[in-house]
């Protein structure tokens, strides 16, 4: 697949089924600037692109290819045409499914995690609430989702500096989970699968002091080698 891609044009490529299947899996398996020209890249967008002309813009094909693309425009450090992307990619969703359903509640999620690497953290935060509030309300504190969601926006705080009061809302959010019964379908813990690792560029475009500040030890440090002993 990959040889055969090499020897083809993202630009003047026709729209193919299979050629847009190879090219949502080819563009998810690259690594930024693994081959020369923004391939990866050039590949994702022909792929939605060419979804989107072909099965319509809310098909599952096109939701795929669509979120490879984001995922590949953030790791080209594209985040706000990323963040863009996912807004009109839940935007037909909820078209589609309505407000409330789960599948909206992760498009949301995903957007608000996306405008937290693009650095816009402090509006992320807020929105993660906003959605973590709003389905408690529909779905209880204790409901997988509920928590998984908490934990998520636990994480963001995390990674902002806020290590304290992260650590005190993923207690409480564990806290507030209730194992399903054994007789149960549904997995007996809740699904970590949303919580993002902290970006370690993620203090260069942190709106909140504490990275800004530690950045700068960092630097201090690396100028001069006497100011290591003073970091955390």
């Amino acid at each position: 697949m990959r040889a055969a891609l090499l020897e083809l044009d993202p630009a003047t490529s026709p729209p193919r089924d299979d050629l847009i299947a190879a090219a949502t899996m080819y563009a998810g398996l690259l690594r930024p600037h693994e081959v020369a020209e923004w391939l990866s890249l050039r590949w994702a967008r022909y792929a939605y692109r060419s979804a989107t002309a072909c099965f319509g813009p809310v098909d599952e094909r096109t939701f795929a290819a669509a979120a490879v693309l984001s995922t590949v425009m953030a790791a080209y450090r594209l985040e706000d045409a990323a963040v863009e992307l996912r807004e009109q990619i839940a935007a037909r969703l909820t078209d589609r499914f309505g407000p409330a359903h789960p599948r909206v509640h992760t498009a949301r999620v995903e957007i608000a995690v996306a405008r937290h690497a693009a650095g816009h953290c402090v509006q992320a935060i807020d929105e993660l609430a906003e959605i973590c509030l709003s389905w408690a309300r529909r779905h209880g504190g204790s409901d997988v989702v509920t928590v998984t969601t908490r934990l998520q926006l636990a994480a963001l705080h995390d990674a902002c500096g806020r290590h304290s009061g992260a650590a005190r809302r993923a207690a409480l959010a564990m806290r507030s989970y209730h194992p399903p019964q054994a007789d149960s379908p549904a997995a007996d813990r809740p699904d970590l699968t949303w919580i993002t690792d902290p970006d370690h560029t993620h203090a260069v475009l942190c709106q909140h002091e504490y990275p800004r500040r530690l950045l700068r030890r960092l630097r201090d440090a690396a100028r001069n080698p006497l100011n290591r002993r003073h970091l955390p």
